[in-house]
């Protein structure tokens, strides 16, 4: 965490009033957070100012993008050395774009966030690196951001934009190969393998997407996906890095054992009960004593991680067995019929989404999130709190074919379940293609 920066006090009340404006005209900001309980068009609201709404959406525009073969790089050309993988990630991504289109934020503390109540409870959902000098990180509470920085400049999401700058992007990345996998809005994985001098690629890469968009990219270069992203980390910011096979090994000394392939909250528990802390710790025990700790699988995947061995290959996007929508956040019912209207608009939004991907389904699945008894209020304002997860599934003789039919066989399960509607926190329902 850097020391405190002196900023030019008349520009910081520009950029200041600049990013009041931009919060004032922002609709999804007018009036007090609603609930369900209060706002009828609930649904449609949550959506529109939803985060993980605008990345599910943009990666079936994107995986319809590509599939469509309307933008045609080269193919990669094996030959008998090593794979070339880049790992590319837009810095900053969601900071970035409001920079691009406001250079007075340029230089400044920015994070993009609902809402900017210094006592709030809202996420940062980006943080620019000026930001970051002072601790602040995506996730982040706003409250606890605006202590560490008190001149922090709050900007409201954008998605129009992000998914124009996004799709730009990824213009740009199809061109340089045809083999790409996207990770998210801002960041994929390309095989380049034969299509030139990595780094020279690299680097008109990075070029011609901050030419495009206005944002830096950086971009890591590895024989493998695992190393490739390794690279990345190292580039940043608006960097590249090629770390070469012979120095995987070392170069994972550096990573966390949480950033590990498949290592999660009960794998990471299971290696501290055994004195594994650090990849070091790792590399030290041989491949069947790993084995007979974790089981065959899991040993040998974390000690070939350990040492930057990956045989995952660049994946582009298939076509789409399943989708769903899913609301988890300020879901409050005082009636059952509450809960039944509900389910009626997350039908409606399923059976859209289904419509944009060309996606048919017989298998439905209600998801549901029950208010844990005796715990206390969320910290998070009109959060889910601590929940028990519960599902349903139910099979269609035919493909599903209306937002009416969803709903029946989802209000269907939701009576199965026996869940009052005052302890329901959150509801999801997801459509595939079933047998």
């Amino acid at each position: 965490m850097g020391a405190p920066v002196a900023y030019d006090p008349a520009e910081m009340r520009a950029a200041q009033a600049e990013a009041a404006r931009l919060r004032a005209a922002c609709d999804m900001l007018k009036g007090a957070p609603k609930s369900s309980r209060d706002d009828p068009n609930f649904v449609e609201s949550f959506f529109s100012a939803s985060r993980l709404h605008f990345i599910g959406m943009w990666k079936t525009r994107l995986e319809s993008l590509m599939l469509s073969g309307v933008i045609g790089g080269p193919t990669p050309n094996p030959g008998p050395g090593a794979q070339v993988i880049f790992h590319v990630d837009l810095d900053c991504f969601f900071a970035s774009v409001a920079e691009s289109e406001h250079p007075l934020f340029s230089g400044k503390p920015l994070a993009v966030c609902h809402s900017n109540n210094a006592k709030g409870t809202a996420e940062i959902s980006s943080a620019n690196y000026e930001a970051r000098k002072y601790g602040i990180r995506a996730g982040m509470f706003m409250a606890g951001a605006k202590q560490l920085c008190p001149d922090l400049i709050v900007v409201p999401y954008n998605f129009e934009r992000y998914q124009e700058v996004s799709e730009q992007a990824y213009k740009i990345m199809m061109a340089c190969s045809a083999c790409v996998q996207p990770l998210s809005c801002d960041e994929a994985f390309l095989d380049v393998t034969g299509l030139g001098d990595p780094f020279q690629l690299a680097s008109r890469l990075r070029a011609d997407i901050q030419a495009a968009t206005g944002c830096t990219a950086s971009v890591g270069i590895g024989h493998n996906l695992l190393i490739a992203r390794l690279a990345t980390k190292r580039a940043k910011p608006d960097g590249q890095c090629h770390i070469q096979e012979a120095e995987a090994a070392s170069a994972m000394l550096s990573l966390e054992l949480s950033d590990l392939p498949g290592v999660g909250w009960a794998t990471s528990k299971k290696l501290a009960s055994l004195g594994l802390q650090s990849v070091a710790d790792l590399q030290a025990w041989s491949k069947a004593r790993l084995q007979a700790e974790l089981g065959d699988k899991t040993g040998a995947a974390l000690w070939d991680a350990s040492r930057g061995i990956d045989t995952r290959r660049v994946a582009p996007p298939a076509v789409r067995k399943s989708l769903g929508a899913e609301v988890n956040w300020g879901v409050r019912f005082d009636s059952p019929q509450d809960a039944t209207r509900f389910l009626g608009k997350l039908a409606e939004e399923v059976w859209t989404r289904m419509g944009a991907a060309g996606v048919q389904g017989r298998s439905l699945t209600l998801k549901l999130k029950k208010r844990k008894e005796g715990v206390y209020n969320p910290v998070k304002f009109m959060g889910h709190g601590i929940c028990d997860n519960l599902s349903r599934t139910h099979t269609f003789h035919r493909p599903a074919h209306s937002a009416a039919t969803i709903h029946r066989a989802a209000c269907d399960m939701l009576t199965s379940l026996h869940v009052p509607h005052a302890d329901i926190r959150g509801i999801g329902l997801g459509m595939s293609r079933g047998l």
